[in-house]
């Protein structure tokens, strides 16, 4: 009998009870720490799902927005190349008829007011050669500035097709130096080119930093069946930051490029010294799949200086031709914190309801 009780006091002695007591304390406390943790991985998991979805959305604004943009471009050259006023007087124009070039212009100044405060826009009218008739620049501030007339743009090949067709086209094309200059519009196209880390070895086109990158509507004007020439209307993108602004500011886009080529031509993407970010050039890996591949670009990418989450997407010129790139996409380093800040909010959780068990 005293070996018995000699056993129980043993085995109910207090180290015995101190373990029980921590065992029992440490069940809950793990279980609220897993548990803790599980939430975090989930929440973690339902973060990059929902920054991934808004990138996703975010591009498909960017991308409404620039066909939205498109489209009005175009409307303006259909509509110039049907007025009966532009058909009337475009052969007397034609011979250099200066009250006929007069009323052309005045059409083009009418069709053009709604352009105003949405970017440069030149609007120009070609004979049935291709050589430039009369055209007006419509600036940013709402200024209509008489373009030089002169010059030849039947090397163009969207306006080779539209003649040869008969019928509008509405694309985003690359207009060369060469015709810009006939207008006096090659200043506005120059971006210098910026050495950027990770960018490809070679330029995708050579043209890059001189040509211009822009939206182009070109329809025929007929006169029943015969073609007097082409109304051209077109939105440069270089140093033009109008649409990528109200892509960011109405569709609540972080960041917003449109790119020639490689090459950043209109963006609101920042350097480390608060400078937009044109003559920056994107990432290798990005162009092979893009530019290269005719392929959307969708992940992290390193943009400028670090990286973003982002999403490409080619643009095609009339022929098919990958011509550039519409990008948008936010910094990785934001989407971070807000990860980072999370978890350690779970972990001091965790931390306070392991010490509240004791």
């Amino acid at each position: 009998m005293q070996a018995i009780i000699r056993y129980l006091k043993n085995l109910y002695s207090a180290p015995f009870q101190a373990t029980l007591v921590i065992a029992f304390m440490l069940v809950p406390a793990l279980a609220v720490s897993v548990g803790l943790w599980v939430i975090s991985i989930t929440i973690d998991s339902y973060l990059a799902e929902a920054m991934s979805e808004r990138i996703d959305r975010d591009i498909h604004l960017a991308e409404t927005f620039y066909t939205i943009k498109l489209h009005q471009v175009s409307g303006i050259a259909s509509r110039l190349s049907v007025h009966p006023h532009v058909i009337s007087s475009i052969e007397a124009a034609n011979r250099g008829d200066q009250q006929a070039l007069s009323v052309i212009d005045e059409e083009i100044n009418n069709k053009a007011l709604g352009l105003t405060y949405e970017g440069n826009h030149f609007v120009i009218l070609l004979n049935n050669a291709g050589d430039v008739l009369v055209g007006r620049l419509i600036t940013t501030t709402g200024d209509q500035i008489p373009l030089i007339s002169g010059g030849n743009w039947s090397a163009l090949g969207v306006i080779a097709q539209v003649q040869a067709l008969g019928s509008p086209i509405e694309s985003t094309e690359v207009i060369p130096v060469e015709l810009l200059a006939q207008i006096g519009a090659a200043e506005q196209a120059q971006v210098t080119l910026i050495e950027t880390e990770r960018a490809a070895p070679q330029l995708y086109d050579t043209r890059e930093g001189s040509a211009a990158l822009a939206l182009v509507g070109a329809a025929p004007i007929w006169d029943g069946d015969q073609l007097l020439g082409t109304a051209v209307v077109f939105h440069m993108f270089n140093n033009d930051f109008s649409l990528v602004d109200q892509i960011k500011d109405a569709a609540q886009i972080d960041t917003a490029t449109i790119f020639f080529g490689d090459l950043r031509v209109s963006t609101n993407v920042m350097t480390e010294t608060g400078e937009r970010a044109v003559g920056t050039r994107v990432s290798q890996e990005v162009s092979e799949i893009v530019l290269y591949g005719g392929q959307d670009y969708v992940g992290t990418a390193f943009v400028v200086n670090e990286n973003y989450l982002t999403h490409y997407k080619p643009l095609f010129d009339y022929s098919g031709q990958v011509v550039g790139m519409l990008y948008a996409g936010a910094r990785q380093a934001s989407f971070l914190r807000l990860l980072n800040t999370f978890d350690q909010r779970v972990a001091l959780m965790a931390i306070f309801m392991f010490v509240f068990t004791f």
